[in-house]
């Protein structure tokens, strides 16, 4: 027991003319018989206060004498053995009341189980353990599923260009040939140099990158010239 009610007023009644150590000696066996729930003889109270000296343990006497009844050998205190009593049989209650709270809290648990198993379910009854369709525990309706969005396609693999698709391509476009060579050319290299991006995202659509290309090329570019020779060499991937 590490609580007891001290009424301040009634101990100066009965102890108030006790001198120092008597005092001491007093409140520490009060403090001790409450935290130990058990009285002590009177070579245990000694022990209790850590009494050394001669006037510490006659002080300890004196208090034995004066404020406790000795009962065999025992001295007891009719106020601390009243709290104790009260208080073992508030935790007794107490411990009573918990078990069986438990034990109704158990049997309410394994009735319900029972009778979950033992309820039959109708043909579309889902198991207990069955996961609402929607948020709100409703089935989905052909009006909802219409609404469900697709899952996202997987994203087409970009496939780097050859230095001839480019080439063809800008001729494709009205670039005379000979320009076609050389911007086919700078725009491979362009373009492998930063690892394909279009400023900082990865390029998607090469051809949409040439025609974005061929517009700073000048009007004089543009227009069909003589044959010129194709590019020297196929665009590498690094």
């Amino acid at each position: 027991m590490h609580y007891y009610k001290k009424n301040i007023g009634d101990y100066h009644k009965k102890a108030g003319r006790l001198n120092m150590l008597q005092h001491g000696a007093y409140n520490q066996l009060i403090d001790s018989c409450y935290d130990r729930e058990r009285f002590p003889t009177e070579e245990e109270a000694i022990d209790w206060v850590w009494a050394s000296t001669t006037e510490e343990v006659e002080a300890v006497k004196f208090v034995l004498a004066k404020f406790f009844v000795n009962e065999s050998g025992v001295f007891v205190q009719k106020r601390i053995k009243s709290d104790l009593a009260q208080y073992h049989k508030n935790a007794e209650t107490n411990k009573r009341i918990a078990m069986d709270r438990e034990a109704k809290r158990k049997d309410k648990s394994t009735n319900r189980e029972q009778v979950v198993n033992d309820t039959p379910r109708t043909k579309h009854e889902a198991p207990p353990n069955h996961k609402p369709l929607t948020t709100n525990q409703e089935p989905l309706t052909n009006l909802d599923i219409g609404n469900v969005s697709a899952k996202p396609k997987p994203r087409k693999k970009f496939d780097k260009p050859e230095l001839m698709e480019v080439y063809e391509y800008l001729v494709t476009k009205g670039i005379n040939q000979t320009t076609a060579r050389v911007e086919a050319e700078r725009f491979g290299d362009h373009y492998s140099s930063n690892g394909w991006r279009v400023g900082k995202n990865p390029m998607k659509d090469w051809k949409a990158s040439v025609r974005n290309w061929t517009k700073n090329l000048s009007q004089q570019q543009f227009g069909q010239q003589q044959p010129a020779p194709q590019p020297r060499r196929a665009l590498t991937h690094d």
